[in-house]
């Protein structure tokens, strides 16, 4: 009974990175990787996909750490923190994408961005 429950959390997620389209760069193991998007849902995931292909595109080095099944933060260097966050917030609002970004390094706070219009800030939470 258990397994049939996560079929369809397996296959929402498998739905929503197949619409991505694969960067330049990669996604690396940061193992001093700090936050800076997850994701507002797993519904949401694909919009986290299209701003870490962004970010690498751009050349930031990216990697992923799940969470949950239901948050999957992209990470990026510390030293790259500021200059990320700050194009973070420019794809989001070209690409209109729901997504959280961190305010700061190591912070709980975060700011909610509704289809690339930041709606609230508010402390982290599993969606």
């Amino acid at each position: 009974m258990r397994n049939i429950l996560l079929i369809p959390v397996l296959l929402s997620l498998l739905c929503g990175c197949a619409n991505h389209h694969t960067a330049v760069g990669r996604t690396d193991y940061l193992p001093t990787g700090t936050d800076l998007a997850v994701n507002l849902g797993v519904e949401r995931y694909g919009d986290l996909c299209r701003l870490r292909d962004g970010l690498i595109a751009a050349g930031f080095r990216c990697g992923e750490r799940a969470m949950s099944l239901n948050a999957a933060p992209i990470l990026v260097l510390p030293e790259d923190f500021g200059k990320a966050q700050t194009l973070a917030r420019k794809i989001i609002i070209r690409d209109s994408l729901t997504v959280r970004i961190w305010k700061s390094p190591g912070s709980a706070e975060l700011e909610v961005w509704d289809h690339g219009r930041k709606s609230r800030d508010e402390e982290y939470k599993f969606y």
